[in-house]
């Protein structure tokens, strides 16, 4: 059932929404990828992010869906926690 929903688009999810799911952030590209394609392949929809953070260098971001408001996306994040037991959080997509 977790699966079956996985691979469904979330209800509150709308195209340039305000909000996302931050699910991780690596140093390197490499682990970043690996992270989204295990993701992928349970039916999750993840997108990178570069993100230049003063004195601490380049992050990839691993991020997943776009909510029109933190109540949606922190609907769905309670559902994806209880699904993956990843310790994502709410973020705001600029």
């Amino acid at each position: 059932e977790a699966i079956a929903r996985a691979s469904q688009r979330p209800a509150e999810a709308v195209p340039g929404g305000a909000f996302t799911l931050q699910l991780s952030a690596f140093q390197t590209r490499e682990e970043a990828d690996r992270f989204a394609a295990r993701l992928r392949d349970r039916g999750y929809a993840p997108y990178i992010v570069i993100a230049e953070v003063p004195r601490k260098g380049t992050w990839y971001r691993v991020r997943m869906g776009s909510f029109p408001s933190r109540e949606a996306a922190t609907r769905y994040l309670s559902d994806f926690k209880r699904e993956t037991q990843i310790d994502a959080f709410v973020a705001g997509t600029n």
